[in-house]
């Protein structure tokens, strides 16, 4: 059943300081500017289902815990937002594994919160006691387990960061159901709403790509997936008119120049790539699974413009280009260009 929006915004308990784990989860995501979440609910999370139904959170149950993890990660990539999936602990993890994989390759900002069995009981067996970490680490951008429901704050809002600025991607907290019902105090010093940070390319990487572009006799752009989550199209289109340089799209990066555009190009990618004479061709893209196949074939040397607008030097084989990156930087990279 999908849970209509409730009226009340905030759980108090009788002291009015004084709130449950779980109420401070939801307090916090409440004030991280969370209103959607997908899951489906089991015994180590129900404590965090109890509280939900006292926040202005709407609730999609899905029918399996993978349809929770997918549905987070597209709407995530709907509205360039994070999507929050809600999962119990042990074989509801392991189901919505496959949606957090696939949320972690594509980029997409997403916040999994797994149940866990009590922690005073952990390694005695306790219902569906899991490992998580372990195997949840190397597939997401950052994972932690909550050990005090006094850090649940710092912990709920730095998963939010991680996952939304950077190299996004899946940020997990395994939630122990104890602690989720344990007392803690109201939090009041945790930041409301997501960090923007804001980063401008050094004017030497600037000039060496202007260097580049001049001196290439058939250049081409392809726009990748930063493109659309930067919200770049705009002055990626002017670029594309003041350089008079063809635009293939890639990813994400698909629908961000209209097929009606002059200089939007498609059908002729492959060919454009291994005709075009750039001694040393500029990538924008943070989709690297292509450069696998077409960047070892084609060229021993490139020069990637990276999520933070430095540019970097991909040797053929050599596919770690996975940096520090920031938010909404593709944007402002492109319009310095247009300006110099």
């Amino acid at each position: 059943m999908n849970a209509p929006l409730p009226t009340r915004t905030t759980a108090l308990s009788s002291n009015g300081t004084e709130l449950t784990g779980a109420e401070i989860l939801w307090e916090v995501l409440v004030r991280e500017g969370v209103e959607v979440v997908f899951g489906y609910p089991g015994g180590a999370i129900m404590p965090a289902y109890d509280a939900m139904a006292r926040y202005p959170i709407h609730h999609v149950l899905t029918r399996h815990e993978q349809g929770a993890s997918h549905m987070a990660d597209g709407y995530a990539r709907a509205l360039r937002k994070p999507g929050v999936a809600v999962i119990t602990a042990g074989p509801g993890v392991t189901n919505g594994f496959t949606g957090i994989v696939n949320a972690q390759l594509a980029g997409s900002p997403v916040l999994c919160i797994g149940g866990q069995s009590q922690f005073e009981f952990r390694d005695m067996g306790a219902l569906q006691e899991m490992s998580h970490l372990p195997f949840i680490e190397p597939v997401t951008t950052w994972a932690r387990s909550i050990v005090d429901p006094a850090r649940i704050p710092d912990t709920v809002a730095k998963a939010m960061r991680r996952c939304s600025t950077g190299s996004r991607g899946v940020s997990f907290i395994e939630a122990p159901m104890d602690l989720l019902m344990a007392p803690a105090q109201r939090p009041t010093d945790v930041a409301h709403g997501i960090v923007q940070p804001v980063n401008h390319p050094a004017p030497t990487d600037l000039d060496q790509i202007l260097w580049l572009l001049e001196r290439a006799e058939r250049p081409m752009v392809l726009a990748g997936s930063k493109v659309y989550w930067d919200e770049a199209w705009e002055p990626l289109a002017r670029f594309a008119e003041a350089a008079a340089v063809p635009v293939y799209t890639n990813g994400m990066g698909r629908g961000t120049l209209p097929p009606s555009h002059p200089y939007f190009f498609q059908h002729s990618r492959s060919a454009a790539m291994k005709e075009a004479e750039m001694q040393y061709p500029i990538i924008v893209d943070n989709d690297k699974k292509n450069w696998s196949t077409w960047g070892n074939t084609m060229w021993p040397t490139v020069y990637l413009i990276d999520k933070q607008g430095y540019v970097r030097t991909w040797w053929m084989g050599e596919l770690n280009w996975k940096g520090a990156g920031m938010q909404k930087v593709m944007k402002q990279h492109i319009r310095t260009l247009l300006a110099k």
